[in-house]
């Protein structure tokens, strides 16, 4: 695998609480796409084991898995420092 096509960051929720997310860059229409997303924490267990970049009905970005779309403001956090590397990538 390609150091440069694979990207991981930290997201803070406090000093203790914290999730990994690590992703491949990929293509899509010859668009710049986040491809197997991981979401590793060590405090929350509920993250979905295979998630993608999804909008809700109502807009909003979130994580979907088997047709389950999660999301609250930190994933929104995330999703958009995803994004961020995508562009800059």
């Amino acid at each position: 695998m390609n150091n440069k096509s694979h990207k991981r960051f930290v997201y803070d929720f406090s000093k203790k609480r914290q999730t990994i997310v690590e992703f491949d860059i990929g293509f899509l229409n010859g668009e710049k796409v986040a491809k197997n997303i991981k979401l590793t924490s060590n405090w929350r267990a509920n993250y979905p084991k295979a998630p993608i970049i999804a909008k809700n009905g109502r807009g909003e970005n979130g994580f979907s898995e088997n047709g389950i779309h999660i999301t609250n403001g930190d994933i929104q956090q995330m999703i958009m420092r995803i994004e961020n590397i995508l562009y800059l990538s």
